[in-house]
């Protein structure tokens, strides 16, 4: 039986200033091991559209 979910959201180039985010200078299976050693089960929606983005991430999320 679960208890609960953890649901980090890593947004990480949005909104910055001059520079890329720290997470966003690693590369994707640096991410997901990092993920993974913290017994997590990463999941990777990409994109820039408002709209297709919110489908993207409803379709990953539903279950």
């Amino acid at each position: 039986m679960h208890d609960g979910a953890v649901l980090p959201i890593l947004h990480l180039n949005g909104y910055k200033i001059a520079n890329p985010t720290v997470l966003a200078r690693d590369q994707r299976e640096e991410l997901e091991s990092s993920a993974r050693r913290l017994r997590l089960r990463p999941y990777f929606v990409e994109g820039d559209e408002p709209a297709a983005m919110h489908q993207r991430m409803a379709a990953t999320l539903d279950p």
